[in-house]
Parts: structure tokens; sequence; C-alpha cells
């Protein structure tokens, strides 16, 4: 059966779903904190954590991580060139690192016009309109 990893990581914590290809959710787990700008081995540590934790929750092997592909929503990816380095560290076949706001953003209003606010560890204001999205504050 083939996978898709759901990563999203703050300050406080990280949370994973595992979901098959269709979508559905078979699998959900939580670690540590996430925030690749304020420590990104740590970060990594818990992603990993948290993706083992979601297999296991979903009674399949972990050892599928590396055949698996993720998309990541992170604090701090949109800093630097910590996105990058993160993604060459990641143990899954493909990562696509995103802002916790863009990931939250799409969560919150999907593919159309709207806006959100991220309310926790940190603080970020989201809007998109007519396809392109803008951080407010963070």
């Amino acid at each position: 059966m083939n996978f898709v990893l759901g990563i999203d990581g703050g300050g406080t914590s990280c949370r994973a779903a595992l979901a098959t290809a269709d979508g559905t959710v078979v699998g959900r787990a939580k670690s540590g904190a996430a925030n690749i700008r304020t420590d990104l081995t740590g970060a990594r540590a818990n992603i990993v954590v948290a993706a083992r934790q979601a297999f296991v929750a979903a009674g399949q092997d972990p050892e599928l991580i590396p055949q698996t592909p993720a998309i990541l929503g992170l604090a701090g990816a949109n800093v630097g060139t910590y996105r990058q380095q993160l993604e060459a560290i990641l143990p899954f076949s493909i990562s696509r690192v995103e802002t916790d706001a863009e990931i939250a953003l799409e969560g919150a209003v999907g593919s159309g016009d709207g806006a959100m606010a991220i309310l926790g560890t940190g603080t970020v204001y989201m809007a998109r309109k007519n396809g392109k999205s803008r951080a407010i504050g963070g």
C-alpha cells in the first residue's frame, strides 16, 4: 500500500498524519517542537519520531518511511536556507517543506481566497486573494 505523510511542526509540537494514496488518514501522532529556525537538528528528530509513531498507530511498519513522500508545514521554513537544509536530511522519499502558515491557510480555506491566523507559540497571519498568498506579520 502507498502512503503519504503530512507533518505540521511549530514551536511547541509536531503532529503527523499518515494517509493512504486516496487521502484516508490511517494513523496520527504527536511529538516535540519542530521549529526549524530555532533548532534544526531537534526539529528533524521530532519530525522523524512523529512519523514513526504515525506508522505504528496505523499498524504499519515504520521501515516504510524511506519509501513514503511527505509534505511538511513548519515554523521557520520561511527564513534563510533552513527549508533547504532540512529537506536534505529528511528520510522520506520526497520531502516538500512549506511554512506552517501556508499549510494552515490551505487547511482553513482550501484553494480559494481567504485568510487565517496562527496564534500559538508564535503568531502569523496569512491571506490569499486571486491565487496569491502573502504573510502578514509572523
